[in-house]
């Protein structure tokens, strides 16, 4: 069984649909600029509004695996999430995931299934508990 080390990074969100909604959303509650724009940057830790820019994980002593996001295309959280979500599954059907170790298992793990879910990735059931 195998033990991962994760650690995700997150951005606020870059959709424009999503962006004019939250601006929409501040505007009809009054919110001055100062707070329209700290409620944006504090998407970046909302699972649902927020996007994957990196995902770092290392299986047992093995040398850390890091995917970075291509910020030039509009597809770069998607193709992440996907290629993350595919390694996960590959390592979960060679060598069963015991353990996810991380500084903030709950965030990352639920970022990354969060983000699935969005992207229509699948991810093995060990992630998901």
């Amino acid at each position: 069984m195998s033990i991962i080390y994760l650690d995700v990074e997150t951005i606020p969100a870059q959709r424009a649909d999503v962006v004019a909604w939250m601006a929409a959303k501040a505007l009809a509650k009054g919110e001055s600029p100062e707070d329209s724009a700290k409620t944006y940057r504090a998407s970046s830790l909302s699972p649902v509004l927020g996007e994957l820019v990196v995902v770092s994980l290392a299986i047992g002593d093995n040398e850390p695996i890091t995917y970075v996001r291509d910020m030039t295309i509009s597809t770069g959280e998607c193709d992440l999430v996907v290629r993350v979500c595919q390694d996960l599954v590959d390592i979960y059907e060679e060598d069963r995931i015991h353990r996810i170790v991380a500084h903030n298992a709950a965030f990352d793990r639920t970022v990354i299934r969060t983000r699935a879910m969005v992207h229509g990735a699948k991810l093995p059931y060990g992630v998901h508990g």
